[in-house]
């Protein structure tokens, strides 16, 4: 079927907890939107792999009610509903479903702020960890969208969400290339796409940004360091260890300049004149060609005089132009 049935399915989860008979239940609909050709869609085979995880950050054996138990966790969607019963669950647990990306799926389920902010902490499985804190920061963003800019609400949500960032930052288990990507927020797009209808670029630009400075300012602290710590004096290498330290790097500096202070833009003005890769160069040159700051055009006219003779660099000079948000 997955090479007959065309859309990408979606899994409707629910899940429940009963403390009294230590019990906890997690239903499934499985559901794919029906095309011209194919008004009727069959229920399809998802491995879906799943985790529960005990409030010590622990995950707890999944045993089935009937008494199996369930290794590695993977359980087996092929109903058009399916719900499965775990036993010996004496607190209620915070589930992480489709670990590792387990199925070509997406996934639907009712967590709260504090549960993505656990799985963003706790979580074992990266992918479902950068996954719990995408969500997180998306449904701060809408929110503000909601109610016309940067709410309390978002606030709200933005300084939770700063502190579980900062706590995941702090694993030293985790590496850099992956750091870099739990600090990026979700794109523009990306928020567009979340919305779906009555899409207004220049409302989301402006709770993006919202949101970015007060993650900045909460945890400006920890994203001086990160920057400090990732900073070098070494010969450019692009090995992995290097890429992942220079895009953790950037992604603390790109964080830190939405705060908007002299020193922030004392800091990017230096990245850029002192950076010895092209990577290092194009992402400073892509933030200050959205500052309206003198050293805006003393950076554009640095890279154009230093490049214009290599016509794929200056592809790079006129898109950071053209993203600029200035007139």
């Amino acid at each position: 079927l997955w090479y007959s049935q065309s859309g990408t399915p979606e899994l409707i989860c629910e899940f429940k907890h009963d403390a009294t008979a230590k019990m906890a239940e997690l239903t499934i609909h499985q559901t794919t939107r029906p095309t011209t050709s194919q008004p009727r869609k069959m229920p399809l085979y998802i491995p879906v792999d799943v985790a529960l995880i005990g409030d010590n950050g622990d995950e707890i054996a999944l045993q089935l009610a009937s008494g199996s138990e369930i290794r590695p966790g993977v359980l087996a969607v092929t109903e058009p509903t399916q719900t499965f019963k775990f036993s010996n669950v004496p607190t209620r647990p915070v589930p992480s479903i489709l670990r590792g990306f387990s199925a070509p799926v997406n996934v639907t389920i009712d967590l709260s702020d504090g549960d993505l902010a656990f799985l963003m902490c706790h979580d074992r499985d990266l992918f479902n960890r950068w996954k719990a804190a995408n969500a997180f920061a998306s449904r701060a963003i809408l929110a503000a969208l909601k109610e016309g800019g940067s709410s309390a609400a978002m606030q709200t949500s933005a300084a939770r969400y700063a502190t579980a960032l900062a706590a995941a930052l702090d694993n030293r288990k985790i590496d850099n290339a992956y750091k870099a990507e739990l600090l990026k927020l979700p794109t523009p797009a990306d928020i567009a796409r979340e919305k779906a209808t009555d899409v207004d670029p220049a409302a989301i630009d402006t709770a993006h940004r919202a949101m970015s400075r007060q993650i900045a300012n909460a945890i400006g602290a920890n994203l001086e360091a990160i920057y400090a710590e990732t900073t070098t004096t070494e010969p450019y290498s692009p090995n992995a260890t290097e890429s992942g330290r220079r895009a953790l790097r950037n992604a603390a500096l790109t964080l830190l300049t939405t705060r908007g202070s002299a020193q922030d833009y004392a800091r990017l003005e230096h990245h850029f004149a002192y950076a010895t890769n092209m990577t290092d160069t194009a992402h400073a040159l892509v933030l200050l060609a959205a500052i309206d700051i003198p050293a805006r055009q003393r950076a554009l006219a640095n890279f154009y005089d230093r490049w214009n003779g290599d016509h794929l660099v200056i592809d790079m000079w006129f898109a950071a132009q053209a993203q600029s948000p200035l007139p």
